[in-house]
């Protein structure tokens, strides 16, 4: 009977191979640790261990260098001439407070716009202003909450207006620095 070879899953294969690299990759200790017991199992000879050579007068300039350590590779130096900003800086940028000049200008606005509702008020309601018996007698009379209306709610836009423009400065500034952090997500070079 001949033998056929057994059809294999795709995820097996992919998983013997992360094994197999995984494999490749630990550390040599492992293997120290195999060693010894080798040893050990051997029978133990009376045979002294042979010193090494005398050290030659040129071999001492070498002697006061430590052991060379097993550390980490370094990760890759930027380049010199980059000048993008770094991922800290860029989220620095998020913290980044928009203008306030938006409120500013709605607050001009605001002041002529009352002085503007004033001065119009004191123009058309001049006699019935003038006729009222105390200042309580304005409240009363109806052209008042037309006026009040026609001052305060403008007003009111003017700031919603303002707040509108300074929220969409912070957004701008967000979408901005992850439109950049983005960027760098998709740049091989700099995720290796």
């Amino acid at each position: 009977m001949a033998n056929t070879p057994k059809k294999q899953d795709p995820a097996d294969d992919m998983l013997a191979a992360i094994e197999d690299a995984l494999k490749l990759n630990e550390p040599a200790a492992s293997v120290k640790f195999a060693e010894p017991r080798e040893a050990s199992a051997q029978p133990k000879t009376a045979a002294s261990p042979v010193p090494p050579p005398p050290a030659a007068p040129d071999d001492d300039i070498f002697a006061d260098r430590p052991a060379s350590s097993p550390r980490a590779p370094l990760a890759p130096r930027e380049a010199a001439n980059d000048d993008r900003a770094s991922v800290g800086q860029i989220l620095a940028g998020l913290g980044r407070k928009p203008s306030r000049f938006p409120q500013l200008i709605a607050l001009m606005l605001s002041a002529l716009w009352a002085g503007g509702g004033y001065y119009f008020l004191q123009a058309r309601y001049a006699e019935q202003l003038a006729a009222a018996p105390h200042s309580g007698a304005i409240y009363e009379q109806t052209f008042f909450l037309p006026i009040v209306a026609a001052v305060l709610f403008p007003i009111f836009g003017f700031f919603v207006f303002a707040a509108l423009i300074r929220r969409s400065q912070e957004m701008r500034y967000v979408a901005a620095a992850m439109t950049e952090i983005t960027m760098r997500f998709a740049e091989p070079e700099g995720v290796s």
